[in-house]
């Protein structure tokens, strides 16, 4: 099982989604406080679940001080996420429900085992900072990580509002995959 960082500044936060996770079978958790903890762990786990701020900084400085093969899962209100600016860092809107939490936190951890990283390879910035240099990519080997540039895709791109079930929206949403019963 793959061990997880769990930091919010709030105990409760850290408690339950440390039971989520391991009750599930997600992952196994450390559990870190501050921002200083999770620098000193984060080169064992493959993914930060964490909150906005901390006592010692914010999830936006520690995810520029985190390895390229660890990455970070913020959960914040929206208003927290749209503030944050730092391309590569997945977000999730609080309240967020179980189900999605779980969710995102499989297919990162998947997405981490497959590539064997999460970050998207760098992309060059205007006047020729970032990208691959020699030995880091292209002919030379795989690209590297490279902080402050941004990967090829947007991850807080919105997909639309959520709708409570029973409300119009898609057919089939807030269904049941499969009928009970079965």
């Amino acid at each position: 099982m793959e061990q997880v960082i769990v930091a919010f500044e709030n105990e409760t936060s850290c408690k339950r989604i440390r039971d989520l996770l391991e009750g599930a079978g997600a992952a196994s958790c450390i559990v870190c406080r501050t921002a200083g903890q999770v620098r000193r762990a984060a080169g064992m786990c493959p993914l930060v679940v964490c909150g906005y701020k901390f006592p010692d900084g914010t999830a936006e400085d520690l995810f520029e001080d985190l390895p390229p093969a660890c990455a970070m899962l913020l959960v914040a209100k929206q208003s927290l996420l749209d503030l944050c600016r730092s391309e590569g860092m997945f977000r999730l809107a609080a309240p967020v429900a179980k189900g999605d939490l779980l969710a995102s936190v499989r297919m990162l951890l998947q997405m981490g085992g497959e590539a064997g990283g999460i970050r998207p390879p760098s992309q060059p910035l205007p006047g020729g900072r970032g990208g691959p240099g020699p030995g880091q990519g292209g002919a030379h080997g795989p690209p590297r990580y490279d902080r402050g540039t941004g990967p090829p895709f947007s991850p807080e791109k919105e997909y639309g509002q959520r709708l409570p079930a029973g409300t119009d929206g898609p057919s089939g949403a807030g269904k049941p995959l499969i009928p009970a019963g079965r």
